[in-house]
């Protein structure tokens, strides 16, 4: 008889900080990088039997090395400490870690300065109110020792952070036992000025987080030709409505392109705009396909209002959803490009909003219905 195999244990660890950040970078499970590690090892013809490759072992180090990570990198920041730092933080839910097919309310707190940006906490909390981000936050700077040199404060306008009374914005100042800059995310502002506009104008009634009207238009992509488009210069109402101004959007949209921007659909609402007012392209333009369109999705309001104009030859909807969303364009090309990319230069946000908040009451005599919606809610965060 042939004497047993003896399995052998294994003695080398070789998973390095830089091949377990490898390892979670690409969110590979730990039965996923056990496979690939023992392909790789007999690819390279070493013995298997001689290294510490299990799930447990993996799971471990990975774990290990994400702290030991993090204390280098609170260590490192800690050791050229700011004088001041903005303190943002958003709210989001993200899928439960500990039980499947679940989310969980998470607070990412993020911290910034001159040249840093410093993520400093991820707490859950159990229900989104102002209160629980209060005690986050406070946490989290306390943690990093950063409490006396907080000089202002970034968020969303949702009342859990803006309210008077119990908004976490004031309860943090007398947490903290002074007065702070608020600095609300001016995006966020602007993005529900964009949504009180398409409402008035397409006013649809739904629970579900999609668009119908963008849902339909999604669905017909496939029957489009994307290389087929007209400009809103075909349209006489456009033609009237943005002949003054052209000059100024194109130079002003042209300037922005130059500048590299941190997100695709900038560019492409960018590039849409130009369609739009009748740019002559050097060189062949890409329409993506229709992408996200949920009510928490900025841009998508705009990209998807332009898209179905310059191919309504292609796309048919019904001659009340056609003017609206034409009314909608003009909106977006004439005011809220510019309004968009500008607003967030901190120095410059009031005398931006005041110059916003004349041109939407001088566009009264043009579409009243525009100038109201987004009057007013400009105004609810000055």
């Amino acid at each position: 008889m042939s004497p047993l195999k003896i399995k052998r244990r294994g003695k080398i660890n070789f998973i390095t900080q830089k091949l377990a950040g490898a390892l979670d970078r690409y969110k590979l499970s730990i039965r996923d990088s056990v496979y690939i590690l023992q392909a790789t090892l007999e690819a390279l013809e070493f013995d298997n039997g001689d290294y510490i490759i299990n799930s447990t072992s993996i799971h471990r180090a990975r774990e290990m090395h994400r702290c030991e990570r993090a204390k280098m990198i609170k260590s490192r920041f800690q050791e050229s400490r700011p004088s001041y730092v903005i303190v943002h933080w958003d709210g989001k839910l993200l899928p439960n870690v500990h039980v499947k097919n679940t989310t969980v309310e998470r607070l990412p707190i993020i911290v910034t300065t001159k040249n840093i940006e410093q993520i400093i906490g991820v707490s859950i909390l159990q229900r989104s109110t102002g209160e629980e981000q209060v005690t986050a936050v406070y946490n989290a700077l306390d943690e990093w020792g950063l409490l006396d040199v907080v000089q202002g404060l970034c968020c969303d306008t949702t009342s859990s952070n803006t309210g008077r009374l119990n908004g976490a914005c004031i309860r943090i100042e007398q947490k903290l036992d002074k007065d702070l800059l608020y600095l609300p995310c001016r995006h966020h502002i602007y993005e529900l000025v964009l949504r009180s506009v398409f409402e008035t104008k397409i006013p649809q009634v739904t629970t579900s987080p999609s668009i119908p009207l963008f849902k339909n238009f999604q669905k017909k992509w496939i029957d489009i030709d994307s290389s087929n488009f007209i400009s809103g210069l075909e349209d006489q109402y456009c033609s009237n409505a943005i002949e003054n101004i052209r000059e100024d959007i194109l130079n002003f949209v042209r300037t922005q392109l130059e500048t590299k921007n941190s997100r695709d659909d900038y560019n492409e609402f960018l590039e849409l705009v130009l369609i739009f007012i009748g740019e002559n392209f050097e060189k062949k333009i890409k329409i993506h396909p229709p992408g996200a369109m949920h009510q928490a999705r900025w841009m998508a309001r705009a990209i998807y209002c332009l898209k179905i104009f310059i191919f309504r030859h292609q796309y048919h909807i019904s001659a009340t959803e056609k003017k609206a969303i034409r009314e909608v364009c003009i909106f977006i090309a004439t005011f809220y490009v510019k309004a968009w990319f500008t607003c967030t230069l901190p120095i410059k946000a009031p005398n931006l909003d005041l110059q916003f908040i004349k041109s939407l009451k001088s566009y009264e005599i043009v579409d009243s219905q525009i100038s109201t919606a987004a009057i007013k809610k400009i105004c609810n965060h000055l």
